[in-house]
């Protein structure tokens, strides 16, 4: 019988763990990589897009997961929206327009 020791088995499943995190490494890098460099980025001349891009991400998740939560959350944002814009516009000078 061939038995490996367990230092042996360790050695190899070491050396396994590398080669697939190398290769996981290597296909998220070839995914990412059209993104990164996309003209479409680029010609917003510099925009950082993270942040919308990480609320979209949290607004389609908590859809995802609990659709009813997210539309409370969604309509109590927008109620609020509505009463600051309201209480802004009653601040605002009687001469000055909104920028819009």
């Amino acid at each position: 019988m061939n038995k490996l020791s367990l230092e042996q088995r360790r050695q190899m499943l070491v050396a396994r763990c590398d080669t697939e995190r190398h290769d996981a490494a290597y296909a998220v890098g070839t995914l990412l990589h059209p993104v990164a460099s996309s003209s479409m980025l680029g010609s917003l001349g510099g925009i950082g897009l993270k942040l919308p891009l990480a609320i979209a991400g949290v607004v389609l998740g908590m859809v995802a997961i609990k659709p009813r939560r997210a539309m409370a959350i969604v309509s109590t944002g927008l109620t609020l929206w509505k009463v600051a814009t309201g209480v802004l516009g009653a601040l605002r000078p009687a001469g000055q327009t909104s920028v819009e």
